[in-house]
């Protein structure tokens, strides 16, 4: 074991008063991975990293960033994504994380046997993908992705995907969290231009699609998309040079495919995939796409002219069916739809008799619908009477008969005048031969004269000794 590590954890050693160490796993720039076994579920193996420091002094930076790391990778739930179970400090101070024992291998360890095909490189893009995508929506970002934190295991016989050590991810809503450049974690090769010249406070989701790009990369053609002789060269080829295409390396592969990895690879964020899942979807365009031919276009193939087919010998005779066979029986699953039979002469009776039931039926309702009828027509309530005249409606003049024959007036007697009557007009002179009096007239004249004045509506006035008729 190195010497760098005696101290941390050995063999057998009990920490969290659960979990015993058994073996170890690996080490990285963080740390060592132990393989431990739960002490109240012997069955149970986890996976145990441990932070590794300095000596025995462990920085209030260093901690305060582990810690994170399992809090923020605690909180994620998702089948690609490793599950953190508990975190705690060793009996020596040091702090550890105790995550998902997953069998398996990591990318870095299958990429050293040469390059995935392309069905596989889809496959563990779209599992990829789909668990950065869930991160960054709840503002997580893996900021240090990489060939050996993405595990390859199985469910079953299909192949599944684990994204490792989210914790030493940036959160984008925390602005209290800072790193410096010398204390950059990350392989270089895999780092994005923003990521290299140290600008942390400017990484976004882009910067984690930069990587998986280099990764994507890598897992095609087995080579690493920056390369150079050491660190320094490295990063300024990813911050100023284009790297190889790859379609200078790969020529027969389809064309999207090459154009998603090369968007993700673009220096500039704006220029690269709005997210991971439109990564995983530009590149797996039309990998499912139905073949151009048609059933139309496809035709058998057709016999030679001078081929015919050969004819059955007349004197053979086809099998017949031995006679203690019985049909098969009709299964009772089986329910045909049953054939319309044509009608018999007791249908036909039937449907007589519901039509004359149907005659008088109707002949009686239009009976007492026409009854009913005539009886509210005929036999209606007398009109009220009309209301009467009010005093602002005028009486009705009725015309007056004209007379037949005049009604002669009822003799009354004229009282005296008691005082002159001025005269209307001027006093008629009296003629040479002066009218006989009132007295002296004859019965004939006098009714004459009274009829007369009774049909002008006037009087008759005496005046000296003669008759006026006065209007």
């Amino acid at each position: 074991m190195d010497r760098a590590f005696v101290g941390l954890l050995q063999p057998g050693d009990m920490i969290g008063n659960s979990y015993r160490i058994e073996i170890l796993l690996g080490k990285g720039g963080l740390g060592e991975v132990w393989v431990a076994r739960h002490l109240k579920l012997p069955n149970k193996r986890v996976a145990v990293k441990v932070l590794r420091t300095e000596g025995e002094t462990l920085t209030g930076s260093l901690l305060q960033r582990f810690r994170k790391e399992a809090d923020v990778a605690s909180n994620l739930n998702h089948p690609h994504i490793v599950n953190i179970y508990d975190y705690n400090l060793t009996p020596s101070g040091h702090p550890f994380i105790v995550m998902e024992f997953l069998d398996g291998e990591s990318l870095g360890a299958r990429l050293q046997r040469g390059p995935l095909t392309l069905a596989e490189t889809r496959t563990v893009l779209r599992q990829t993908c789909s668990a950065l995508d869930m991160a960054h929506n709840q503002g997580i970002l893996h900021y240090d992705l990489k060939p050996s934190n993405i595990f390859l295991t199985t469910q079953g016989s299909e192949l599944c995907v684990k994204v490792l050590n989210f914790g030493i991810s940036k959160i984008l809503d925390c602005s209290s969290y800072t790193q410096n450049f010398a204390d950059i974690i990350s392989s270089p090769r895999y780092m994005s231009p923003e990521h290299a010249r140290g600008e942390n406070n400017c990484l976004t989701p882009q910067s984690d699609i930069f990587s998986l790009g280099s990764v994507v990369y890598e897992m095609l053609s087995g080579k690493h998309a920056f390369r150079g002789d050491d660190v320094v060269q490295v990063l300024y080829r990813i911050v100023h040079e284009a790297h190889e295409p790859l379609k200078h390396l790969l020529p027969d592969l389809p064309e999207e495919p090459l154009s998603a990895v090369e968007t993700a690879l673009k220096k500039q964020p704006k220029h690269r995939h709005l997210s991971a899942m439109a990564f995983s979807e530009a590149f797996d365009k039309n990998a499912y796409a139905p073949t151009d031919l048609t059933p139309n276009d496809v035709r058998p193939p057709e016999p030679p002219n001078n081929v015919r087919p050969p004819e059955p010998p007349n004197n053979v005779r086809p099998p017949e069916p031995p006679s203690n066979v019985r049909p098969p029986e009709r299964s009772s699953l089986v329910n045909p739809m049953p054939l319309p039979r044509p009608p018999s002469k007791d249908s036909w009776g039937t449907v007589f008799f519901v039509g004359i039931v149907a005659l008088f039926l109707l002949a009686v309702f239009a009976f007492i619908v026409g009854t009913t009828f005539v009886l509210r027509h005929y036999f209606k309530q007398d009109p009220e009477p009309p209301p009467p005249l009010t005093a602002s409606m005028p009486p009705r003049e009725e015309p007056v008969p004209p007379l037949k024959e005049p009604v002669p007036p009822r003799e009354e007697p004229v009282p005296p005048l008691e005082e002159p009557v001025p005269p209307l007009l001027e006093e008629p002179v009296a003629p040479p031969n002066a009218a006989p009096e009132l007295g002296a007239l004859d019965d004939n004249v006098e009714a004459e004269l009274i009829f007369a004045a009774t049909a002008r509506k006037s009087k008759l006035v005496m005046r000296r000794n003669s008759f006026v008729i006065q209007s």
